[in-house]
């Protein structure tokens, strides 16, 4: 059986889904490791999983410099243990989880726990600027994706110079999408298996 390691940022929406998976590893007989904050033990317990703390985070929020220590925190960690591993298992928003694998030359599965993001769900998104959320304007600019990649993540940790290309481009063989192909944009520009 696998050793794995799942990796996850410390967002309900990113997290709920991926408790079924982590309990059906777990049941299959493989030795997993969930990667999360402190806040979110009791929720991953239960899968019968080892559970690592990178780090407390409450006090942190969600703002720039917070979500940049976040992600400082989930790598640094990720990095330190992941060579013992056979495979890692990334939820997307953790968008350094297909280079930290390279890196450590162990191969990586994406969850995705919304619809699954290619050039034309994006360029769907930024003609309909007044359908667009701000975030969605904000990355039609090339400057602002990388002063956004400098602050979320530093220098190094992925691939290509700003997050919209990485999440675009630096993608694993494998990618499971928590949603039906009837809600998915552009679904007939996904290679479903």
């Amino acid at each position: 059986m696998a050793n794995i390691l799942m990796i996850n940022v410390p967002f309900h929406g990113h997290v709920n889904p991926t408790i079924a998976i982590a309990t059906e590893l777990v049941n299959r007989g493989h030795k997993l490791t969930y990667l999360i904050s402190e806040e979110f033990r009791e929720k991953i317990e239960p899968t019968g999983a080892n559970i690592i703390v990178y780090n407390n985070v409450k006090e942190i929020g969600f703002p720039p410099m917070g979500m940049r220590l976040i992600m400082k925190g989930i790598y640094e960690t990720a990095l330190r243990i992941g060579k013992e591993y056979d495979c890692i298992i990334y939820e997307f928003m953790f968008f350094m989880g297909k280079q930290l694998g390279d890196t450590l030359n162990i191969p990586t599965i994406r969850l995705i726990s919304m619809f699954a993001f290619n050039k034309y769900t994006i360029m769907t998104k930024l003609k309909n600027p007044e359908k667009s959320s701000l975030l969605l304007k904000i990355i039609q600019n090339k400057l602002v994706r990388t002063a956004l990649t400098l602050i979320f993540v530093g220098n190094g940790k992925i691939k290509n110079n700003d997050i919209l290309t990485e999440v675009l481009e630096n993608i694993p063989e494998l990618n499971l999408v928590f949603t039906s192909r009837k809600f998915q944009i552009h679904s007939e520009e996904f290679d479903y298996r």
